[in-house]
């Protein structure tokens, strides 16, 4: 039971904003992640929804979550290539890895 209900509080952080699950994360494990890579992850996680829910066609909604970082303006096609793609990769490399080697420099 006590699993279930990790799980159930685990998939429910991963419904809000991406912006406040992982300040709720770093705030858990009490480590503070880097601005710029959460405002990248953001982006990744803005365009996404823009892919899945509106065509791929930037819209107000896509410029507000994605702030600085976005790529590009209302109604132009959000372009996810080759290096868009590789960049990702990059960065949610860096992110993971930012959380695991502060998690283990508090906790070891």
């Amino acid at each position: 039971m006590i699993r279930r209900f990790v799980a159930m509080k685990c998939e429910g952080l991963m419904f809000g904003k991406p912006s406040e699950y992982l300040d709720k994360a770093a705030k858990v494990l009490t480590i503070e992640l880097d601005a710029d890579l959460v405002k990248a992850f953001i982006e990744i996680k803005a365009s996404r929804d823009i892919i899945i829910h509106n065509g791929g066609r930037i819209n107000n909604l896509y410029i507000d979550k994605a702030g600085d970082q976005r790529r590009g303006e209302d109604g132009e096609e959000l372009v996810i290539d080759r290096a868009y793609f590789r960049q990702v990769i990059v960065t949610l490399k860096k992110l993971s890895g930012e959380i695991q080697s502060k998690t283990e420099q508090k906790y070891n």
